[in-house]
């Protein structure tokens, strides 16, 4: 779960440093791939 977490914190910082303004949808994928990995944990 931790790992998961890190991951997602990860994306998240990504996504706020990226300058250009990450899409929607690559922060979208990123939060639904979380998701469905704690289901599966």
């Amino acid at each position: 779960m931790s790992a998961t977490k890190n991951r997602l914190r990860r994306g998240l910082d990504r996504v706020m440093r990226d300058e250009t303004g990450a899409s929607t949808a690559e922060y979208a994928i990123t939060v639904l791939a979380t998701v469905v990995e704690q289901k599966h944990t």
